[in-house]
């Protein structure tokens, strides 16, 4: 009976070592995405601070804005109206040193404005640290996750590259 005793205690401290281990992980992660969120938050807050170049501009379509503080890429918010799937696609993507923080896209009916689809991916260091799609985190761990990781990051990489190579030329 001891070594039943000794066995159900180990296993109820590993149980309690992993749940402990999981609760600080997804401590990390929240407070990442708060800190990440608070910043967007003042940068999207202080846009009209910053130098805005229209990329794109059409009444029936939409916009493309890039905004900077003249060295770096700090946002680029975009809004183009589908007209073939009567679609509004608002997108944004936020940057500090000169990676990825955040990207948001949100595509509604144009004519009844019900949400289509809602997206929200937070960075770090050129990781996705969480993407949260239409009010669900999805798993870090999936295919589909590393998959997004991939394609935004080489995304938000080819902007910034963009973006410094025409700061570079520019007089």
């Amino acid at each position: 009976a001891s070594d039943v005793y000794k066995r159900q205690m180990k296993y109820s401290f590993i149980i309690l070592t992993l749940m402990f281990s999981l609760n600080i992980i997804y401590a990390q992660e929240s407070q990442q995405i708060q800190v990440i969120d608070h910043t967007v938050n003042e940068l999207a807050r202080n846009l009209d601070n910053l130098t805005k170049i229209e990329a794109f501009k059409n009444d029936t379509l939409g916009f493309s804005y890039i905004y900077s503080n003249e060295e770096e890429l700090k946002a680029i918010i975009l809004q183009y109206n589908d007209l073939t799937t009567d679609t509004r696609k608002d997108v944004s993507w936020y940057f500090s040193n000169d990676g990825l923080i955040y990207s948001e896209q949100k595509w509604t009916n144009i004519y009844t404005s019900e949400i289509l689809d809602h997206q929200k991916f937070y960075a770090n260091q050129m990781k996705l640290v969480a993407w949260n799609k239409d009010g669900e985190l999805k798993n870090k761990h999936s295919v589909e996750f590393q998959e997004m990781e991939i394609g935004l990051m080489k995304y938000a990489q080819d902007r910034v590259k963009s973006f410094n190579q025409k700061q570079s030329t520019s007089p």
